[in-house]
């Protein structure tokens, strides 16, 4: 799970957001949980505390209640 995520953004500001724990085990991409992740921008004013993760390779997420039939 991701709680904020700014991808593709050109200008603008991402500012004054309440970033907290992400639950979940299937998100975005399958990604490992992050709080907030950044890529593509330009011009963009951020809010500190960004990781830069690239989210373009999109992959199929098992999901936890699907089974396997034999």
């Amino acid at each position: 799970m991701v709680n904020l995520a700014a991808d593709g953004v050109t200008g603008g500001k991402v500012e004054r957001n309440r970033i907290g724990r992400p639950q979940g085990a299937c998100g975005l991409n399958c990604l490992e949980p992050a709080e907030y992740l950044v890529a593509h921008v330009i011009n963009v004013r951020l809010q500190p505390g960004y990781v830069v993760r690239p989210t373009d390779f999109v992959t199929s997420c098992p999901s936890p209640t699907l089974q396997r039939r034999p």
